[in-house]
């Protein structure tokens, strides 16, 4: 089977929640995990942001050059190329030419406004960005908890999620995922994004998990020992240089996975022993990596990534 056929039906079978059997030939030999030639038990992927001033092309060949399985892509990059004539299908395909696949795409922005006549009128905004995420060949698409707003209704978000997710899963066969944010004024920990996942009864609801906005938004890491692991559709990577309070950060302070003071180690651990097998997603909005060649940043991030999992799972 060739590298991209594998990793292909690894991420869909990893991304479902479960853990593929290792087949006769990986069991006579030194593969233990199904990802990253037998090293990791996540996929790793590579969110665009990490990259972002580089085109859509140029961030998937510094992707696939670096060996990652999987991506996470942004909406606005799809749309643009879209309206430049592009298609989804052939960034699919090149994304798929290189041993990778789409795990997420971000996402759904404003399609949660507090009026209902708005929020009806932005599901047809909210179904285009999911049939777009679709052709792209993405497993999920983010629901981003917006528009912002102060003492935000978790019961509204609630029932906002479920529709997206029904008309997602069953009109469209994109699966949605609710994101918190902390650096959104409302509705930036984790246990509110657990709540609408717990109380929209859906069988697969699911949520976008990230290190820094556990950090920054003053969920802390000791929850996650409690959370199943296909609860998360996939978990944002990135660490800090120093722990500080809630809120007290922004999305620039990202740095590269264990080169700051997160216990993410920790975090491998809790995940693993939770059965998490979706991908770690390596997203950083550092302005002087934007500076730097893409391929430079992707690879020096994936070899970080690589290097911790193994000592966390040693």
């Amino acid at each position: 089977m060739k590298r991209r056929e594998f990793l292909y039906t690894m991420g869909a079978a990893a991304t479902a929640g479960s853990l593929a059997a290792p087949s006769a030939s990986a069991q006579n030999s030194t593969m233990k995990y199904a990802h990253q030639n037998g090293t990791s038990p996540f996929p790793l992927a590579l969110n665009t942001s990490t990259i972002r001033p580089s085109s859509l092309v140029d961030k998937i060949d510094a992707a696939g050059a670096a060996g990652y399985d999987c991506m996470e892509l942004w909406m606005d990059d799809l749309e643009k190329h879209v309206a430049d004539g592009g298609k989804m299908e052939d960034i699919r395909k090149r994304i798929e030419d290189q041993g990778m696949y789409v795990i997420d795409v971000i996402g759904l922005w404003g399609c949660m406004p507090s009026d209902e006549a708005e929020f009806q009128k932005m599901m047809s905004t909210n179904k285009k960005r999911m049939e777009i995420a679709e052709r792209v060949g993405s497993k999920h698409i983010a629901v981003l908890p917006l528009p912002q707003r102060e003492n935000f209704d978790v019961k509204q978000a609630t029932e906002r999620y479920r529709h997206i997710l029904d008309v997602g899963l069953n009109e469209i066969g994109i699966h949605p995922a609710m994101e918190y944010v902390s650096v959104f004024k409302d509705f930036n920990l984790m246990g509110q994004c657990m709540q609408v996942v717990l109380d929209c009864d859906h069988p697969q609801a699911c949520m976008v998990s990230d290190t820094f906005h556990l950090q920054n938004g003053g969920s802390g890491f000791n929850g996650l020992k409690f959370l199943q692991g296909d609860v998360h559709a996939v978990f944002h990577w990135n660490d800090v240089a120093e722990r500080r309070g809630p809120k007290e950060m922004s999305d620039g302070d990202r740095i590269f996975p264990g080169d700051g003071v997160l216990p993410l180690e920790k975090v491998i651990r809790d995940l693993h022993g939770n059965g998490y097998t979706g991908p770690l997603s390596l997203e950083l909005f550092n302005k002087e990596h934007y500076t730097m060649d893409p391929k430079v940043v992707a690879q020096q991030g994936i070899d970080k990534m690589r290097a911790q999992i193994k000592r966390a799972l040693a």
